[in-house]
């Protein structure tokens, strides 16, 4: 293998990881000043969809067995519709900081979710992991549950939305986990995106919300376009695609540490957007929810497909 094919390998992880750091932000703002959650799931999960059919021309051709049909099915609900829902709750009501580091857990809750179902042995090192994770995400709560005011009942909420969420995705990871070795990546996002889509747009439609986004009534709608092309070009399709392409010449190791860099990222551009503020103990929180999920996911033995199917979630948010 040459030595320029893999630092473009490495080149090309790190890009799709500070997009997706960056895109925290960017969700929360589009959340916040121009589209509802369902607008904000409809649009992506359509616009997405049309974009790997498209793909699917060009690629080999894979047939849904029937009995795969309703792990998908659940797979599009809990993975993307119910995850992201919640996602959007979370950042309407908290900060991309305090989000992206209970996001970065994800690794901890799918090793928690696959000892409770199907018996994976936690050995010392990943119990010393999810309890340095546990210990991160106390700190934040704790940090929630003493600011004053509206704010902190806000933080907390937005909290508990993030952990559902990244819960839900979790659940997905594991009960989908057959599917993912069993079907092409193209061929899986065609099929929960547009299911996702299927169930979301016709509500978003018939119920008249989509007349009453706003987005309609906001005076910088050309910065809300620019942020949604964001989203759906950057840091969904872009990272879709090159995740796969960089992980040719990356191990799942490498790029389960990379991944680490989205809530740098995110709480640094939170910050210097006026987003967020700094404080010790939201980077002492930091500092153990990375130490638990590098933990966690540094295993020798770990599933290679667990740490794509996680990369699939933090692209998502």
């Amino acid at each position: 293998m040459k030595q320029n094919q893999v630092v473009a390998g490495h080149l090309l992880i790190i890009f799709t990881q500070v997009v997706l750091g960056l895109n925290i932000p960017v969700t929360r703002d589009i959340l916040l000043n121009y589209l509802s959650p369902f607008a904000y799931i409809g649009i992506r999960a359509a616009v997405t969809a049309l974009f790997f059919w498209i793909v699917q021309i060009f690629a080999k051709k894979q047939k849904i067995e029937r009995k795969d049909f309703m792990l998908i099915l659940l797979g599009g609900f809990l993975g993307f519709i119910f995850s992201q829902y919640l996602t959007s709750l979370s950042l309407k009501y908290t900060t991309p900081v305090y989000f992206s580091l209970i996001l970065a857990l994800s690794p901890v809750v799918v090793l928690i979710l696959q000892s409770i179902f199907f018996n994976e042995k936690i050995t010392k090192r990943k119990m010393l992991g999810i309890a340095f994770g546990i210990f991160g995400a106390a700190i934040l709560a704790v940090r929630a549950a003493m600011e004053a005011g509206a704010q902190g009942s806000n933080n907390l909420l937005g909290i508990l939305f993030a952990i559902v969420s990244v819960s839900s995705f979790a659940g997905y990871v594991v009960i989908c986990a057959d599917i993912s070795r069993k079907y092409h990546a193209v061929t899986q996002m065609k099929w929960i995106f547009s299911l996702s889509a299927f169930l979301v747009c016709p509500y978003w439609v018939l119920s008249g919300t989509y007349l009453t986004e706003p987005i309609h009534a906001s005076p910088a709608i050309g910065r809300g376009i620019t942020e949604i092309a964001f989203l759906i070009i950057f840091a969904t399709i872009a990272v879709y695609i090159l995740i796969p392409i960089g992980m040719r010449t990356v191990s799942a190791a490498v790029v389960s540490i990379y991944m680490n860099l989205q809530p740098i990222v995110a709480s640094i551009t939170a910050i210097l957007i006026g987003m967020d503020v700094f404080t010790w103990d939201k980077a002492i929180a930091l500092v153990f929810v990375l130490l638990g999920a590098y933990i966690v996911t540094s295993d020798k033995n770990k599933d290679k497909d667990k740490v794509k199917a996680i990369e699939i979630k933090k692209s998502s948010n």
